[in-house]
């Protein structure tokens, strides 16, 4: 089809909404990453590990507590395939307090998956691409902590900037002082 005279140019788009590579990540970086993800998500509320392996962790990976007092848990699934089978047991075993759970995948979820978890109002997927697409609604620096934490060297192709040079522009030299004399240390 040709518009107003033109034709359609044979290049595709440049495009910037290929899922985070979260699935490359150990089982433990993940839950690491994970935790890092909720606390820029929510960065008024309290994120913490449960335990570690090894612990007894009552069915969850990360807790994340609102000013409210409400409260998310989070499993975390780095599975090559996750379906509707380990997310009734995943849900069965789960024990911990919490007003809202989720399973967070590496991975795609399956239609089968969803449709099983449900069955259980209070619990929800997020999959890979329900985390890159959280993720790249977050501030431009909250992207770049999360890619240049786990991701390191992906800038350009997660984000579509180039990786930081070597020179600081005055304001990013000056931005761990607050103007007081006083010295923040920048997160």
């Amino acid at each position: 089809m040709v518009l107003a005279g033109r034709a359609p140019s044979p290049d595709p788009a440049l495009s910037f909404v290929q899922p985070f590579p979260i699935w490359a990540l150990t089982p433990e970086a993940f839950e690491i990453f994970v935790g890092d993800f909720l606390t820029q998500l929510y960065p008024n509320a309290k994120v913490h590990p449960i335990g570690s392996k090894g612990h007894k962790q009552d069915g969850t990976d990360v807790e994340v507590i609102f000013p409210d007092g409400s409260n998310h848990s989070f499993q975390c699934k780095r599975h090559n395939v996750f379906g509707p089978d380990k997310v009734a047991k995943a849900v069965l075993a789960h024990t911990w307090p919490a007003t809202q759970k989720f399973i967070a995948l590496s991975r795609p979820a399956s239609p089968q998956a969803r449709l099983e978890i449900k069955k259980s109002p209070d619990w929800d997927i997020w999959d890979v691409e329900d985390i890159s697409r959280k993720i790249r609604g977050l501030s431009k620096e909250a992207q770049q902590r999360l890619v240049d934490t786990f991701f390191r060297g992906q800038r350009l192709a997660l984000l579509g900037e180039p990786e930081p040079g070597p020179w600081q522009t005055a304001e990013e030299f000056f931005a761990p002082f607050n103007g007081r004399g006083e010295f923040r240390r920048s997160e």
